[in-house]
């Protein structure tokens, strides 16, 4: 039927990859219905004509991982990472949507789902910068070309969208020959070969469809058009059209970004960032599509910095490459930059970019799964001069042809598969999380191991007993700007090697912190071990805050934080933890970290380096290594490296409990003319270390944890007024945030909070937890195991976990013996005794001029007036 299947076997861990790609994006639109394609992608999981429901319930019961559904200018693609024994649902599910949508397709679910994707278009547009890509797609393509409107759409033509219009594109382009099932993981291939021939033999192949051949649309002269937003500081970007995705001049021009843009190492970084400071971010990149691709240079000012200065800046040194090309240097770290990232790609077998996308997509935009290593040979083998000719042809300064061939004559099979009933999904496969072992130092460092041997990669975390928490002991963003600078410079390398080596090391290395820990991170190539470490180990130990790079990060966090200051989401996390602790509270912090102006704009050098020498001590640290080695092997090489790291008085912190709150209260954040309300509800709950956290756990995934939760399935596909609404549990030492959040039409701000504040009755009441939703956390939780730990650095999160919040090492050898003993009303009490609608802390941003009025009406709160600081207005 012309269905086209791919296998991959990989057998290190018991799940499977299953990913539809249809050849089919919002290219094929026609004018005057933009934004259909990605709209029929929503519409593709409202339930098909043997399940008419939602499609993630079945795959959430049985701990699918990686579920979800994208669309682009060229392609639809649905995917999900399932446990091995569930295969046969997950084939089941896809065909049955392929071959079994129509009857399914009613005016409600498209009313339903257009709602939805008008709120993610709205969210997409309210975000800072959100609006650039509108005009970026208009200006660089003529009127007519499929790539002159975006993947979203307009309100208009999503709003026109018939039913009618819905039958016919599922007709068109949702056949079986214009689809390519990609599968990945623990499976045999022939096997696969039957068990795809049983599910999708019988679906017709569909019609021919038409396709674009390549349509540059190279420009020449210049094009300005300027724009504004709701942003703190200006941007630049600029965009040439070149050649498309497959073709040598594009895998030569992504490396050319890479040159001029990737990464601290390079040139537009050195020159904008670093030295001259014209901006807070610099990036350039490639945008490559099936017909045409764009290659884009954006750059984010200084506050105060003109615009004119910083494109002269970037001219300049554009020009510069324009007439030398790259540097030998240079090649070699882009060439290592490259395969390091391919590399650490290809662990994974699903969701974006895993194995099984990367075959689907090189199918169907090359023609091969395999295509993959013509652009890793090519981009192994260029030279300087092939990258300065290509940027000479393309970045120094429009034909359509259409062919048509014979349609293979494609036949169906006779299909026997019993669509009365899902599959069955018996079986569970064990899920494989290593050993800790554990060893101290001389010095009285402690060092946890987890070894993994299928890929030559380790990882190491050094985690030191610290985070935002304890910038109530120095002042906010202490810890932000001093682990951001920990690899700006030690005593024997400046920032600028420190950067080149670990990109010649094809290594990553990085510090942040945390609620709780403040953390230096390493993943080394096995090859380089050694290299890496005395690297890593430098970073750690010496540190020297140059005071020139102190400035220059200071700067760029306070710019960080205007940033914050404008978007609806940093704001509220921003705002609430002092709001629900108190400022004098460890984590009364914004949970950004970044502090505020004014705590960060008084620091000072010695601030840092007192942080570092105060936190950064062996017995109030420990080294997890997560990867391709062994204890007897790594420990000799950390004595080593850290024999002069001597201990000392190691601080202790204490954290208050905070009383609950009785009553609520509500705080409002004026945003004039916000396309929606960004609103939090917030009360306090147990640490996480508490021996009812498996039951709060699976309390919260029910009402708010998941795609299917109570209050996801209400104020998204009831009512369509937000494009998620989710609940969250901060991960804390001590008492922590239980948290609702969701931006919600302004005009349902206040239905939307009262609907919040029903749910949380309901769960506790008025309607119980259901045996059915339990048992389907339960599984989900459960069965997802096996795919949670598939490459080392999920791994080494839920090393992390354990280590940072004191859990036995066997907590997850025993977790699914643990969430199997649960029982229902265990959840139930633990909804009881979290859950405080009376007594939460609400946090809305929003057009107060449009939304004030029906909150105070409502009641259900005392209402303040607050700034973007905190600082109470009324």
């Amino acid at each position: 039927n012309g269905l086209t299947l791919i296998v991959h076997e990989d057998h290190k861990a018991p799940i499977v990859a299953v990913n539809v790609w249809y050849h089919v994006g919002s290219k094929n639109e026609k004018p005057g219905r933009t934004g259909f394609a990605h709209l029929f992608e929503h519409l593709m999981f409202n339930g098909s004509e043997n399940h008419d429901d939602d499609y993630f319930m079945p795959f959430e019961k049985i701990g699918a991982t990686d579920m979800n559904g994208t669309t682009n200018g060229d392609r639809t693609n649905y995917f999900q990472n399932v446990p091995k024994p569930a295969l046969d649902l997950a084939l089941w599910m896809e065909s049955d949507r392929m071959g079994h949508l129509l009857g399914a397709i009613t005016q409600e679910k498209l009313d339903e789902q257009r709602g939805v994707v008008q709120n993610e278009k709205r969210q997409g547009e309210n975000r800072p910068y959100g609006k650039a890509y509108n005009l970026i797609s208009t200006g660089t393509y003529p009127t007519g070309h499929p790539y002159s409107w975006t993947t979203i759409g307009s309100m208009e033509h999503l709003e026109a969208a018939a039913l009618e219009d819905v039958h016919e594109w599922f007709k068109k382009y949702y056949g079986a020959a214009n689809a390519v099932l990609s599968i990945a993981g623990d499976v045999d291939i022939m096997e696969v070969k039957e068990k795809v021939e049983e599910y999708f033999g019988h679906i017709p192949s569909g019609p021919p469809v038409e396709r674009h051949e390549a349509w540059i649309a190279k420009g020449s002269g210049i094009h300005r058009q300027q724009m504004q937003d709701r942003v703190p500081q200006s941007r630049i970007y600029k965009v040439w059209n070149v050649p498309q995705w497959g073709t040598e001049e594009m895998d030569h021009l992504n490396l050319v970004s890479d040159v001029l843009g990737y990464g601290q190492a390079s040139r537009l970084h050195k020159r904008l960032v670093l030295e001259d400071e014209l901006c807070t971010s610099v990036s350039a990149y490639v945008w490559p599509r099936e017909i045409a691709g764009l290659f884009a240079i954006e750059a984010t000012a200084r506050p105060g910095v003109d615009l004119a200065g910083i494109e002269e800046a970037i001219n300049e040194e554009l020009e510069k490459f324009l007439n030398k090309g790259p540097t030998a240097n240079e090649l070699k770290r882009i060439k290592a930059q490259y395969y390091s990232n391919f590399v650490r790609g290809i662990e994974r077998i699903g969701g974006f970019g895993g194995k099984s996308d990367i075959l689907a997509m090189n199918e169907v935009y090359g023609g091969s799964p395999d295509f993959y290593k013509v652009a890793l040979e090519r981009s192994m083998a260029v030279t300087k001069k092939d990258l300065q000719a290509v940027a000479q042809d393309y970045l120094s300064d429009g034909q359509y042809i259409l062919e048509v061939h014979p349609f293979p004559e494609y036949a169906t099979t006779e299909s026997d598969v019993d669509r009365s009933k899902l599959p069955d999904t018996a079986g569970s496969p064990q899920a494989i999380f290593p050993k800790l072992q554990r060893a101290v130092l001389s010095n009285g460092l402690s060092v946890v191991l987890a070894e993994r041997h299928d890929t030559p990669i380790v990882d190491f975390s050094l985690i030191a007993n610290a985070g935002y928490a304890a910038d109530l002991d120095a002042s906010p963003g202490t810890a932000q700007l001093t682990l951001g600078m920990l690899d700006q410079g030690t005593k024997k390398r400046t920032a600028a090697e420190i950067t080149e080596e670990k990109a010649l090391l094809g290594a990553r290395l990085g510090a942040g912190s945390s609620l709780d820990t403040s953390q230096v991170y390493l993943s080394a190539l096995k090859e380089n071990l050694e290299e890496s470490l005395d690297l890593f180990a430098d970073v750690i130990l010496n540190p020297s805050f140059p005071q020139e790079h102190f400035e220059r990060e200071q700067k760029l966090q306070m710019a960080g934080i205007q940033r914050e200051k404008s978007s609806p989401r940093s704001v509220v996390n921003r705002l609430f933890p002092a709001l629900l602790y108190g400022k004098d509270h460890p984590y009364g912090m914004p949970y950004t970290g970044s502090g505020t102006e004014e705590s960060v704009s008084a620091l000072s050098r010695q601030d840092l380096v007192d942080f570092h020498q105060k936190w950064f001590r062996p017995g109030n640290a420990t080294m997890i290594i997560v990867g391709d080695t062994t204890l007897d092997g790594i420990v000799p090489i950390l004595e080593d490296l850290f024999k002069d790291w001597k201990g000392g008085k190691v601080t202790t912190r204490k954290i208050a409990q905070v009383p609950q709150r009785d009553k609520s209260v509500i705080y409002l954040v004026d945003r004039p003319g916000a396309e929606q309300s960004q609103i939090l509800a917030a009360q306090l709950a147990p640490p996480l270390n508490n021996p009812d956290e498996i039951a709060i756990g699976v309390m919260n995934s029910i009402l708010g944890g998941t795609f299917t939760s109570r209050i996801n399935m209400n104020l998204r596909e009831d009512k369509h007024w937000t494009y998620g609404a989710r609940t969250s549990i901060v991960s804390a030492k001590a008492q922590r945030p239980h948290a609702t959040s969701a931006g919600v039409q302004t005009d349902k701000t206040i239905e939307s909070m009262l609907e919040v504040l029903k749910e949380y009755r309901e769960i506790i009441s008025d309607r119980p937890i259901t045996e059915e939703e339990f048992s389907k956390i339960i599984q989900n939780k459960t069965l997802g195991l096996p795919g949670m730990w598939e490459t080392v650095s999920s791994v080494m999160s839920s090393v992390k976990k354990v280590v940072t919040y004191d859990l036995p090492d066997d907590y997850y050898q025993k977790y699914t013996d643990e969430l199997l003993s649960l029982k229902l009303n265990d959840s139930q009490a633990a909804a009881a005794n979290v859950l405080r609608p009376e007594g939460l802390l609400w946090v809305v941003v929003g057009d107060l001029e449009k939304i004030e009025a029906p909150i105070r009406e409502a009641g259900i709160g005392e209402v303040h007036h607050i700034d973007t600081d905190g600082k109470v207005l009324d």
